[in-house]
């Protein structure tokens, strides 16, 4: 008991103990209150985060690196590969089969204009066997592309089954050799 001014003042005591009680118990509702705030704020700040970024359109990368807009300008089943779409088979056919399958798809079988198209093209298209637009010209003196451009020499070397048969070009796990066109084997289709 507290003596004020000379005299007990049990009622000033028990004010004193209430208002305590009241402190400490305003002081844990408070910190409830506080706790539920700052995970509402963190539930709300994740959701705009979320949000954010499932609306912002990110540039993706090609295989290479390189940006381009959104996202690549190929159809399901295409890879997108410096400029150009790439369709790699998973069915087996002749060449010329293979070439009417390109043309319908708006594509033509593919066409390697240099070496690093040609090392994508090899190392992804795994231990199979893939047709490619390349042949045998029609007097069999030289290789033409289909699109009519002639093969250079440097770009990769063709091992020929055959010297005497207008042959057809694939890419298989040993390099880029050739046959007559009418082994069913993969093939790959490219478009710009």
């Amino acid at each position: 008991m507290k003596i004020y001014g000379g005299v007990p003042d049990t009622e000033q005591e028990t004010m004193s103990g209430k208002a305590a009680e009241i402190s400490l118990s305003q002081r844990k509702t408070q910190k409830k209150e506080r706790w539920v705030i700052v995970g509402l704020l963190l539930v709300i700040a994740g959701l705009i985060a979320a949000l954010i970024i499932t609306n912002t359109k990110v540039p993706t990368d090609d295989i290479t690196g390189n940006k381009n807009q959104n996202s690549a300008p190929c159809d399901d089943d295409w890879i997108w590969y410096r400029g150009k779409c790439y369709y790699f088979s998973t069915k087996r056919d002749t060449w010329e089969n293979s070439l009417e399958y390109c043309k319908e798809q708006n594509a033509t079988l593919a066409l390697i204009d240099n070496r690093e198209e040609y090392e994508f093209l090899f190392r992804f298209k795994g231990r199979n066997n893939h047709w490619i637009g390349l042949r045998r010209t029609d007097d069999n003196t030289g290789w033409t592309w289909i699109n009519g451009t002639i093969y250079k020499e440097d770009l990769f070397p063709i091992k020929r089954s055959s010297p005497e048969n207008i042959q057809r070009v694939f890419l298989n796990h040993e390099g880029v050799n050739s046959e007559e066109g009418f082994f069913e084997y993969k093939w790959i289709c490219n478009k710009t």
